[in-house]
């Protein structure tokens, strides 16, 4: 057995580069299904042929020239299929790991929490990749660019207005939507979270005090968090957005 129970690491050698991978054993009996259709013969084949997924985390730290900050890029593939990729740290690995869901990278949370305490362990075996682009800053026209591209998505979707008494009617994204949409867009090198906060500041949101985000009461017993986008605004955006199309 290895070092660790679930991973296996591709070395333990300084490099920029490492594999963190694991064998998925399907629960399925090949030959036993096989067996049921009716084909004995065709039974022995599969189960001699029969070659499990891995699941393959690579990861690379960089290091910003400047600022010093470190960033870790995880790419996940099953198989052979891409299976996306993730901008963490340290600091957010445990949270940010488990958006692999998102690409249908489904692991029991003891998988995951191993895995995070693997890259932890084992850090400096990874060599800092010297960058300027760490501290990816969502600038005002960047901003811009993401409330135009969630505008669109509400118009697509055609989000239901939400009111709630005491702040601007706004249509919700729920925060789990908001992030893959950026994580399949080309936003996904920014933060979630810097992203949000570019967004309130520019008074595209409406957040409850001291986030930049909002936590919806559904009722007594459910609430969802949401990005709120002000319906105002949104209209405005939008018409024109169909007026630059137009001309």
């Amino acid at each position: 057995m290895g070092k660790y129970k679930y991973w296996e690491m591709d070395n333990y050698i300084k490099a920029d580069t490492h594999t963190i991978t694991k064998t998925l054993q399907s629960n399925a009996n090949p030959k036993e299904q096989a067996k049921q259709a009716g084909e004995e013969g065709q039974a022995n084949q599969v189960t001699q042929t029969a070659n499990p997924d891995q699941i393959t985390f690579t990861v690379q730290r960089f290091k910003d020239n400047h600022t010093k900050r470190e960033q870790i890029t995880i790419a996940a593939k099953v198989g052979n299929d891409d299976s996306g990729e993730i901008p963490t740290n340290l600091v957010d690995l445990s949270n940010d790991i488990v958006k692999f869901k998102m690409f249908g990278v489904v692991l029991p949370r003891a998988e995951y929490v191993e895995l995070c305490q693997l890259i932890e362990k084992e850090y400096y075996l990874w060599k800092p990749i010297y960058t300027n682009t760490v501290d990816n800053v969502v600038s005002e026209e960047i901003a811009n660019e993401v409330f135009d591209m969630f505008c669109e998505y509400i118009h697509d979707k055609q989000l239901p207005v939400i009111k709630v008494r005491g702040i601007e009617d706004f249509y919700g994204v729920d925060l789990l939507t908001f992030s893959k949409e950026l994580a399949d867009s080309e936003f996904k090198k920014y933060r979630v979270g810097d992203i949000k906060e570019a967004l309130h500041k520019l008074k595209y949101t409406v957040a409850n005090k001291g986030k930049f985000d909002y936590n919806h009461k559904i009722n007594k017993n459910d609430q969802q968090k949401k990005v709120g986008f002000k319906v105002e605004l949104v209209t405005k955006r939008l018409e024109k957005l169909a007026t630059a199309t137009v001309e």
